[in-house]
């Protein structure tokens, strides 16, 4: 892709919008933790914080089930024989619990229409807010195992990463320390091809970020 790897000036302080519970559908305290440190580390490096939300994150979120799913139930057939045994059982219990259903041709049509709309919307929410701050998963990490039993959740504990892929914008994952001996990180998202602003913010939260794991040298001697 053709994109320059730094795009035009943007009016400072750069305005990041802080996501603090999606939706309004609850967010765990452990996570929400993480938020808010990442929030304050952003505004002491100089970024203007302010709470706000994305357009239609429910229906950005439900497009992708609907335009994915659909084109995994296309292609499924011939790769099931070829899959791993936990790639069968994830999308086995995808199927079981009504989640991967197939989707006509004109269905997938319109959730792809809706997709185009709804990166309209993000993108005019971009040009004010060109960095957005927000969980990557609203729960705690999940037993090993345990999206198997949960998958009808997934898309929704996961809703402000999945509206960032369907709708080809730029994320960035970044650990911002441990609570409770787990680990906790943030998302950061920009306009499509406006990596560079947030690499930046990343670089902020990181270097402001304690070391989550420790290295303690050891100096072995030889005999």
């Amino acid at each position: 892709m053709p994109a320059p790897l730094q795009g035009p000036a943007v009016e400072r302080p750069i305005r990041v919008a802080v996501v603090r519970d999606p939706l309004g559908a609850g967010i765990d305290a452990h996570v929400r933790a993480g938020i808010d440190r990442a929030a304050d580390w952003l505004a002491d490096a100089g970024y203007e914080v302010v709470d706000a939300e994305p357009p239609q994150i429910g229906e950005a979120t439900h497009a992708w089930v609907e335009a994915i799913f659909a084109d995994v139930g296309t292609i499924w057939p011939g790769m099931e024989p070829v899959a791993g045994t936990g790639v069968r059982e994830f999308l086995d219990a995808c199927i079981a619990t009504g989640v991967f259903t197939p989707v006509d041709q004109a269905a997938q049509l319109a959730a792809w229409v809706a997709v185009y709309q709804l990166g309209a919307a993000w993108g005019q929410f971009l040009q004010e807010h060109p960095v957005v701050l927000s969980p990557v998963c609203c729960e705690r990490p999940w037993v090993v195992g345990e999206d198997i039993a949960r998958v009808g959740e997934i898309a929704m504990a996961m809703r402000m990463v999945v509206p960032v892929n369907i709708l080809g914008l730029p994320g960035c994952a970044v650990p911002v320390g441990a609570d409770d001996g787990l680990p906790q990180g943030v998302q950061l998202i920009g306009a499509r091809f406006r990596e560079d602003l947030v690499l930046d913010a990343a670089q902020a939260v990181e270097e402001r970020a304690p070391v989550l794991t420790p290295i303690q040298p050891r100096v072995s001697v030889g005999v």
